[in-house]
C-alpha cells in the first residue's frame, strides 16, 4: 500500500502572499506552514459530496473538488489553511482539535498496513451539512472502485462511524454511505437543499 498526495508547493510566491495577507508571516501558526519537516507537511484537494449525493445513488462518484487544503504540523502543533480552487486566496485557517485530527488520521494512515496493496490518491472528503470529514483513498489506476476506502476523522456520529471492536475505521464506500444515510436525509429536510459551499472551521 502507497498514499499519494499533491506535491508540496506553500512556499511558492503566490501563497506566501496569501499567507500574508490573512496572518502575519511571523505568526506561529504561519511558522508551522513555512518551516514542518518533508514528512509533516500535506497538500490535499478537498472535494464535497452533497446531501442529495449520500441519500441517492450518486455515491462518491458525485463528489466535487472544492479547495485546496495545506496541512502541516511542527512539534505537536497542527495548522491548516484552505484555498479557493482557482485563486491564490486563502479562505479558512484551522488549528486546534479539527487540525489535529486531521494531521493525526493522516499519519496513521501512512503506518498502516492493512490496506489493499495498492496506490491510494489521499482526497479529503467532506459531507456538506452533515459535519462529517474523511480521507478518501481513492485507488490508482482509475476504475479500480472497488478498493477504494473511506476513513472518517472528524464526525459527530459517534454511534455509527467512530471506531468499535465491531466497526473499523477503514470503510468500503458503500458501507460508509449506509452508515451515514440517515443522518444524511434528516439533515437535508432540516436545510431544504444541498449545501455545496466548503464548511469553514476555526
Amino acid at each position: 500500500m502507497a498514499l499519494q498526495t499533491p506535491v508540496w508547493d506553500f512556499q511558492q510566491p503566490q501563497y506566501l502572499a496569501a499567507l500574508r495577507n490573512f496572518i502575519s508571516l511571523n505568526d506561529p501558526r504561519a511558522q508551522v506552514l513555512l518551516t514542518a519537516a518533508p514528512a509533516n507537511r500535506f497538500k490535499l484537494q478537498v472535494s464535497t459530496l452533497g446531501l442529495s449525493d449520500v441519500v441517492g445513488a450518486n455515491g462518491l462518484a458525485a463528489a466535487a473538488p472544492t479547495a485546496w487544503r495545506y496541512m502541516a504540523e511542527t512539534n505537536g502543533h497542527a495548522v491548516a489553511v484552505e484555498l479557493a480552487l482557482n485563486t491564490p486566496r486563502i479562505t479558512t485557517l484551522i488549528e486546534g482539535t479539527a487540525a489535529d485530527q486531521a494531521f493525526q488520521a493522516l499519519a496513521a494512515l501512512q503506518r498502516n498496513d492493512t490496506l489493499p496493496a495498492v496506490t491510494f490518491g489521499v482526497v479529503h472528503l467532506r459531507i456538506a451539512g452533515a459535519r462529517v470529514e474523511s480521507y478518501w483513498l481513492r485507488s490508482s489506476p482509475a476504475g479500480a472502485m472497488g478498493v477504494d476506502r473511506v476513513v472518517p476523522f472528524s464526525t459527530p456520529l459517534n454511534n455509527t462511524l467512530k471506531p468499535t471492536p465491531e466497526a473499523p475505521t477503514i470503510w468500503a464506500p458503500t458501507d460508509f454511505l449506509i452508515a451515514i444515510k440517515s443522518t444524511a436525509e434528516t439533515d437535508l429536510k432540516f436545510y431544504g437543499s444541498d449545501l455545496k459551499a466548503p464548511r469553514k472551521v476555526n
